[in-house]
Order: C-alpha cells, then structure tokens, then sequence
C-alpha cells in the first residue's frame, strides 16, 4: 500500500507543479525518491549515523535536523522543526534544497542550526529518537513540501509562515525584529513581522 501511494504521489509530482519556488521543485522529486520506505529502512539500518556524512539526501539532513534540533521534545517539538526547515525550502530567503537549508552558514562559522557547527561530532546515539525524527522527516517532506500546508503543532494551526525558532535559553538580537508566535517544548518561535 506504501509504495503504491509514494508512486501514486511522485507521479502527480512530476505533473502538478507545487506551490513552490523552481529551485525547490527541483528538489522534489529526488527528495520523495529517497523519503520512500527503503530509504528510511536504510537509514534506520545505519548504526549511530554520523549526520555530519549524511549531506547529500533531502530525507537524511532533515531527519540529523529534527533529531539534533528536538530530540527530547516530542512530536510537537520535531514537527516544529520540520516544519521550520521545510518552510525556508519554500522561502526566497533561504535556499532552495533541503540540505543546503540545514548546512546554511556551517562552514562560515554562522550557522542556521547550531548543532552544523558546534565543534561535536554530529552522531546519532539514541536510536528511538533516530526513528521518531526519520518518521517524522518522511512526513514532512511528502506532506509539506509546498509550505502552504499546514500543521498542527501544540494544538494550534501552522503554515508557511514559521521561519526562525531558538531555545529559551538563549536571547537572539534578531528576535526582537520578528513576531513571537508560540513557545513549543523549549522552544521559541517567530514569524516575519506583517509589512506596513
């Protein structure tokens, strides 16, 4: 039944066009490929990924971003994430692919994520939160390609307007130039400001 929808889905990708810019459609097919069942089995197959040698599939970078960005905040927490770096996939402010959003800025020393240039190894050494953030990249990358869908995380409605989060523990000087929509988990999270 899976694969009979991933195909069913990929097909209506190769001829629906989604709601998205042409650098990211140009990721969506490849990104859907490598989402399906075996990719994931592969990946749960891998014993401690090194998320630092995983940089070149969609699935793989969004799953090291879920698991190093919300490993212990649940669903509501990993779907935040999810969504966050999907959405900056479909954003004009940031790039066009998957795993150049997660990797934005890394190697300059000015990272997206802290976790892409924090000086640790990027392993995996929870294998059920490893699971639970593949899950939940899968879902994300075949639901939420187009950042016009939307999600439900702590209760409420998301779309593509979450674009930047931090953890509370730290006070970004760019907070204070967006919107505070909503705290998930440790969590703080922000959209643009609405132009005058």
């Amino acid at each position: 039944m899976m694969k009979r929808l991933t195909l069913a889905l990929a097909v209506m990708l190769a001829v629906t066009p989604l709601a998205v810019p042409s650098a990211a459609r140009a990721d969506i097919h490849s990104s859907l490929l490598r989402a399906s069942p075996q990719s994931q089995a592969r990946l749960f197959g891998i014993a401690e990924p090194d998320c630092d040698k995983l940089r070149a599939q969609a699935l793989a970078c969004l799953a090291c971003n879920i698991y190093h960005e919300a490993r212990s905040e649940g669903r509501d927490g990993m779907r935040l994430v999810g969504k966050v770096t999907m959405n900056r996939v479909g954003s004009p402010l940031f790039p066009g692919r998957v795993c150049d959003v997660v990797w934005q800025g890394s190697a300059q020393g000015r990272p997206q994520f802290s976790w892409t240039a924090d000086g640790r190894p990027d392993r995996v050494h929870e294998p059920e939160a490893w699971r639970e953030a593949v899950e939940a990249a899968a879902v994300m990358i075949f639901d939420h390609y187009d950042p016009d869908v939307s999600v439900r995380i702590g209760g409420r409605i998301y779309g593509s307007e979450l674009l930047w989060y931090h953890t509370r523990s730290v006070r970004p000087g760019w907070g204070s130039r967006l919107q505070k929509v909503a705290e998930v988990g440790s969590h703080v999270v922000y959209r643009s400001p609405v132009s005058n």
